[in-house]
């Protein structure tokens, strides 16, 4: 299937069912535990409810948001080495709005294979994770292709068990919403602000 377009007011439509999308965007923006509280969240389902999927998935999720986004915007996505690849494709697209794409750099523990920096837009951000001791966390994704690292071990997030209920979840996935935050912090500083600007 194609993109499909949620109407306004339908509360199925992009339901997050496995808890993952509900625990990043708390993180990112959410009322209590986010980092830019005042930002308005979309979502954007991309993946099954189980959390698998396909890139050619992504990648028309994000044909749709760079065709579609009010600027300024962030782009989020905690998928790891499925996005990653994905992103490598956006080299070819020119991102002349204030956009910034951030994304978790996955949680395999190993060096991230990279056939050199060009090869991913100067818009987007891949995110590590580091642990409490300020050290690189042992699951997460390393390597001359992660842009920078943040707290990934233990981060207070929102669950789906009950309203109001919240959790510690670790990883890249968690990691990345920080940067997520801040980004759409620097915009609201500065609307006019370019991706790569945010991102240096």
């Amino acid at each position: 299937r194609g993109v499909e377009e949620c109407q306004v007011g339908d509360g199925e439509c992009a339901t997050d069912r496995m808890g993952h999308g509900t625990a990043v965007a708390s993180v990112i923006g959410g009322t209590t535990l986010g980092v830019a509280p005042g930002a308005t969240l979309h979502s954007v389902k991309i993946m099954r409810d189980g959390g698998s999927g396909d890139p050619t998935w992504i990648a028309a999720a994000l044909d749709w948001i760079l065709r579609h986004a009010e600027t300024p915007a962030v782009v989020h996505l905690s998928m790891g080495v499925i996005a990653r690849s994905v992103l490598q494709l956006l080299s070819q697209v020119p991102i002349t709005r204030s956009i910034s794409i951030v994304a978790a750099a996955g949680n395999d523990g190993r060096e991230v294979e990279c056939t050199g920096a060009t090869h991913i837009p100067p818009v987007v951000v891949i995110v590590g994770a580091t642990d409490a001791n300020d050290q690189i966390a042992d699951f997460s994704s390393r390597g001359e292709c992660i842009d920078l690292f943040a707290p990934g071990v233990y981060i207070q997030a929102a669950s789906l068990r009950a309203p109001g209920a919240k959790a510690l979840e670790s990883g890249t996935s968690v990691a990345a919403p920080l940067v997520s935050g801040a980004a759409a912090v620097a915009f609201e500083r500065r609307r006019s602000a370019s991706g790569p600007s945010v991102k240096s």
